[in-house]
């Protein structure tokens, strides 16, 4: 039993001192070929159009006051330079032809509605529907984006399915 124990603490010594590096590094294997050259985007001003969904689930609501649904967090067009247009879109439905649905791109942090971007559908299917170019009426400071969706009579329902802010460059 002796020897196995002296076996073991002159195996652990000799194992624990030959594992030190002494001397210098040995030889280096060749570089290998350089990678491809990726090109310049230093500030993102390649992108001809960049989308920010705003909601991806379907929202309604019946009433006339509307709701305020989705956000966009910290929003800034001054990030995005080279930017020439902005256009809200949405997929839009009504319960009635006569009583449409009604939904606007929403400045929460100044609790105002972006001007002409309210978009209007009286379809009782959902349909796509986007402004016009809505860039000027986007504050030149960091906000917080929602959509504003009510319905134009009390009682009928007014949904929203999908809906984007598209940044555009030409």
């Amino acid at each position: 039993m002796l020897r196995i124990y002296r076996f073991a603490i002159i195996s652990f010594l000799l194992f624990f001192f030959s594992c030190t590096k002494d001397g210098p590094i040995g030889p280096q294997g060749p570089q290998g070929p350089q990678g491809i050259q990726g090109t310049q985007g230093s500030n993102g001003s390649s992108d001809k159009q960049i989308r920010f969904q705003i909601t991806n689930t379907l929202g309604g609501i019946t009433d006339t006051s509307g709701f305020v649904y989705g956000t966009l967090f910290k929003f800034n067009r001054a990030n995005y330079p080279g930017v020439d247009s902005a256009l809200f879109l949405a997929q839009l439905r009504t319960d009635s032809i006569s009583s449409p649905c009604i939904v606007s791109l929403y400045n929460l942090t100044d609790s105002t509605i972006i001007p002409n971007s309210t978009l209007i559908s009286s379809s009782t299917s959902f349909e796509w529907v986007q402004s016009g170019n809505i860039l000027s009426a986007l504050p030149q400071k960091e906000i917080d984006l929602a959509v504003l969706i009510r319905a134009s009579h009390q009682g009928t329902m007014a949904q929203i399915g999908a809906n984007y802010l598209f940044l555009m460059r030409n």
